[in-house]
């Protein structure tokens, strides 16, 4: 296989690095410049040269070049923010579960007496159920359609919201 070339397109509309294989254009690095920044918004590679490594190249090159110019890096990909997101709620989920988890192994200790002693066993299923969705909701985003993964993010909050239970006084015996 002929080497990669990346080459800085200043002349086309958007500006853009591209890299090429064989004189072919294999993908795309589109960005706009500002007085101290250059940013990234969208990055492609043709589907005929999958898998060869040729979007890092790209990347790396065209990150390499900015840094050379003396501009600030920012980067703005809608399946970048996706993941960013998810991973994000993922880590926030993870947290909730094990908060859940430790208050549960130690209820006698640290719930308030007359607290119902199995709410927060029993808030662990809505830990994992945010997990496995903001989870999937990233693979789904950064790897195939960022916008399916958008309306699992919307979807979530509503989910908890629909799933809240207040943590109650525990039902007395004699009722």
């Amino acid at each position: 296989m002929v080497e990669p070339t990346v080459t800085n397109a200043t002349d086309r509309k958007p500006k853009r690095y591209e890299i090429s294989v064989d004189g072919v254009q294999a993908g795309l690095a589109a960005y706009v410049d500002t007085a101290t920044q250059r940013i990234f918004y969208h990055t492609e590679t043709s589907d005929d040269f999958a898998g060869q490594g040729l979007a890092s190249k790209l990347v790396a090159a065209a990150l390499a070049d900015t840094r050379a110019s003396g501009k600030r890096i920012v980067a703005i990909d809608a399946r970048t923010a996706v993941a960013l997101y998810a991973g994000i709620a993922t880590a926030m989920c993870a947290s909730w579960l094990l908060l859940y988890d430790q208050v549960h192994r130690r209820r006698g200790q640290l719930v308030t007496a007359g607290i119902d002693q199995q709410a927060f066993g029993a808030n662990r299923i809505r830990a994992v159920a945010g997990i496995a969705a903001y989870s999937t909701a990233g693979v789904i985003g950064a790897l195939w359609l960022p916008a399916t993964a958008l309306v699992i993010f919307v979807a979530m909050p509503v989910f908890y919201a629909l799933t809240t239970e207040r943590i109650r006084p525990a039902a007395s015996k004699g009722r």
